[in-house]
């Protein structure tokens, strides 16, 4: 339902130019193309409005790997810093589909800096695609969950919700 097309829109004080397309029911070999224009596009519309860009950091490998071949299109004008959080490659390699392992070691391997968000995740990319990248633990504002200011709210208790994968990793236990 949303708008399909390019969109620049600003949010909270963050200026976003965002290309919406339905590539999802595109086979990833092509849809990929598609990104990579649009990225292309998109970095070379930014620049030209807000000036050279220090760095690029993108997150979960679909995204970083359209990231990291944009880069090369542009002639590596910008390093690319590349942080995974994504179940996809969170396995064995065996078990890890043909393209998934076809783009983390062509992200993985072209990306300027590699991180984890955890050490398991950190050490699994080291065992399938002989990488080391750091670890930066996925961090979170604890404010949020200060419970005196929730406690009682009109009487009722506070309901906390998470969403999350139902994994041993995940801890949702």
């Amino acid at each position: 339902k949303r708008k399909l097309g390019i969109r620049k829109h600003n949010h909270r004080g963050i200026h976003i130019l965002q290309y919406s397309f339905p590539v999802s029911t595109i086979p990833r070999k092509y849809s990929a193309v598609i990104e990579e224009m649009c990225f292309i596009d998109g970095f070379k519309r930014l620049t030209k409005e807000y000036g050279r860009f220090d760095i690029i950091h993108s997150h979960f490998l679909e995204e970083s790997y359209i990231a990291v071949k944009g880069k090369r299109s542009l002639k590596g004008s910008v390093p690319v810093v590349v942080t995974e959080h994504s179940s996809l490659v969170h396995n064995k390699r065996i078990y890890l589909k043909k393209r998934i392992i076809e783009e983390c070691e062509f992200t993985y391997k072209n990306a300027d800096a590699l991180i984890a968000v955890s050490e398991s995740l950190s050490e699994t990319i080291m065992d399938n695609f002989d990488v080391k990248c750091r670890t930066v633990y996925n961090v979170f504002d604890n404010s949020i969950f200060n419970m005196h200011d929730r406690e009682n709210i009109e009487g009722k208790p506070f309901v906390f919700v998470s969403a999350g994968n139902l994994t041993t990793n995940k801890r949702m236990d």
